[in-house]
């Protein structure tokens, strides 16, 4: 659904019908599927099957122990491939070049301020509803990556994976891939700082 978005966007305005407002190709979300079910070899033995996982997720359940530096990063890995697999599907059904190179310009100190804030608050976010009521978690966080394109100047990447995977799409919500650097190191530093309060708290 995602990739289909930002393909669909694209598809669009190539058509000369620039009908859909450019919200639309922001509505990624940084969230992959649920966990794998609890009989993988990839979980530890306090992985829970329920939880919706992302690589965010999977940073607060590394930083408080849940999980090993091996499974979280196959969790990286894996998500990395469905992104990159998704954004190529959307491109074939959109009647796009399946591969494609982002020209998307995204550079300079107000993007990387705007995804190190936007970063922190979505792992808050998933830290504080982690505690409280996990099934709110989809409801929570997509509402806030709605508002998070909308409302800042980077349009809410929040994810190394994410970041990377839209260098590989030339629509409105690509990113060159020289300025994925300053984006990730963005994401890193807010994720740093997560888990120091995180650890600090514990």
């Amino acid at each position: 659904m995602t990739a289909a978005a930002w393909a669909h966007h694209s598809y669009i305005q190539r058509n000369g019908q620039d009908l859909v407002p450019k919200s639309l190709g922001g509505a990624h979300c940084a969230y992959a599927p649920e966990w794998p079910d609890t009989t993988s070899d990839w979980h530890s033995p306090h992985s829970r099957g329920d939880q919706p996982a992302g690589l965010w997720d999977a940073a607060r359940s590394w930083a408080e122990g849940e999980i090993n530096n091996e499974i979280f990063i196959k969790y990286f890995l894996s998500q990395l491939m469905g992104a990159l697999l998704g954004i190529m599907i959307a491109h074939l059904i959109f009647y796009l070049p399946i591969v494609q190179f982002a020209t998307k310009f995204r550079s300079g100190y107000p993007f990387w301020i705007s995804e190190f804030i936007s970063t922190l608050i979505l792992l808050f976010v998933i830290k504080h509803f982690s505690n409280t009521n996990k099934n709110q978690i989809p409801l929570m966080v997509s509402l806030l990556v709605t508002a998070g394109y909308l409302f800042t100047s980077s349009t809410f990447f929040v994810n190394p994976v994410l970041t990377i995977a839209r260098s590989f799409t030339d629509t409105f919500v690509g990113i060159y891939s020289g300025n994925i650097i300053g984006f990730v190191i963005s994401q890193l530093l807010a994720t740093l700082v997560f888990i120091y309060f995180v650890k600090k708290k514990n």
